[in-house]
């Protein structure tokens, strides 16, 4: 014997999160992230794993890196460091973060991408549905509109006949 349970209506599979859109987002962003440099200049704002250090003179730059690389940072395999030539013998290094400070800002990655990958989603159900209920609504309308041109039709018929009716009546005659 088996018991019989009411069937629960299955939920669309739209607007639902896609974990493997989600993963191809998220890996896309920290590759991205892997091979940038960080920016901190107002409206080219980027974050990356790479830092780029200017300093003046060598003697500079050689105190910097050791501290740099005491701090964690490693030398880049990507970029070696540049010397500017000028008046001042610029020297640009480019370092990556250390590995605490890269997966904390992977971390954040991740979830920001999450985030708005959610937002959206759920923006576009919104939209849809604000869509879906516009046109029932106007569906709506249309069956009241035709539903009242039937109903001022048939009213205008009877009208209509009624009236045949009172004149053939009243010229005393069938029809």
């Amino acid at each position: 014997m088996s018991k019989q349970t009411p069937e629960t209506p299955k939920q669309s599979q739209l607007f639902q999160p896609d974990p493997e859109h989600l993963k191809m987002l998220q890996d896309f962003a920290v590759e991205r992230y892997k091979q940038d440099i960080q920016c901190d200049i107002e409206g080219r704002e980027c974050i990356g794993a790479l830092e780029q250090f200017d300093i003046e003179h060598l003697h500079c730059a050689l105190d910097k890196y050791h501290e740099l690389v005491s701090a964690g940072y490693t030398p880049s395999d990507k970029y070696l460091p540049v010397s500017v030539p000028g008046p001042f013998a610029l020297i640009i290094m480019y370092l990556l973060k250390p590995e605490e400070v890269q997966e904390a800002e992977i971390s954040a990655i991740r979830a920001n991408i999450e985030a708005a990958y959610l937002e959206q989603l759920s923006t576009d159900k919104n939209l849809a549905i604000e869509k879906e209920i516009e046109s029932q609504l106007a569906s709506e309308r249309r069956k009241v509109q035709q539903a009242k041109l039937e109903s001022e039709a048939k009213a205008e018929q009877a009208m209509r006949d009624r009236v045949r009716a009172e004149v053939l009546a009243a010229l005393g005659g069938g029809q």
